[in-house]
């Protein structure tokens, strides 16, 4: 949506957010106190959800790390959602699986009134409703391997794990 600190419904705003097209999902950033980042352009009407987008650990040049802000480290993570969201429930369609993420994250009255939404990104709630669908491995050893997914609870956040012909990936955390 773009890091000018503006609200895009004004004007002249930045792509992909000044595009009405259903398959676009604008992101505004928020720190790590929940906000909307200080540089964030938001829109009532033209910025659908929010991402963490402060201080975020990514790849750099020659082989490196390092901290960046920015709208785009936001979208990343709608990205990554969007891409579980498919790599659990690949028949969805697009529109099926932007509704699942905008629907289902959390609302934030830091954002209330700031993006359409008013919700930041949450990949648990955007997976939830799909879990009861996938099965578990297949006793047939030539078969292909099913997924087998261990959900639980502890306040906002879930913890999976995705085991193929019993071997285990390490455990992730999702919030």
């Amino acid at each position: 949506t773009g890091n000018d600190a503006r609200d895009n419904d004004a004007g002249v705003h930045n792509y992909p957010s000044d595009h009405t097209l259903d398959n676009i999902i604008a992101v505004a950033a928020t720190d790590q106190n929940d906000n909307l980042a200080s540089f964030s352009n938001w829109g009532a009407t033209s910025v659908d959800v929010a991402a963490p987008g402060t201080n975020i650990l990514s790849t750099y040049l020659n082989d490196q790390y390092a901290y960046g802000n920015g709208t785009s480290m936001a979208a990343a993570y709608v990205s990554g959602v969007v891409a579980l969201v498919w790599s659990v429930e690949p028949s969805l369609t697009y529109l099926e699986v932007r509704e699942r993420i905008l629907l289902r994250g959390d609302s934030l009255s830091s954002l209330s009134g700031k993006i359409v939404t008013g919700k930041r990104v949450n990949a648990y709630n955007a997976i939830d409703s799909i879990a009861p669908v996938i099965t578990g491995l297949s006793d047939d050893a030539t078969s292909t391997p099913e997924k087998i997914w261990n959900w639980s609870s502890d306040d906002s956040a879930a913890l999976f794990r995705y085991e193929i012909s019993g071997t285990t990936t390490p455990d992730a955390l999702f919030t």
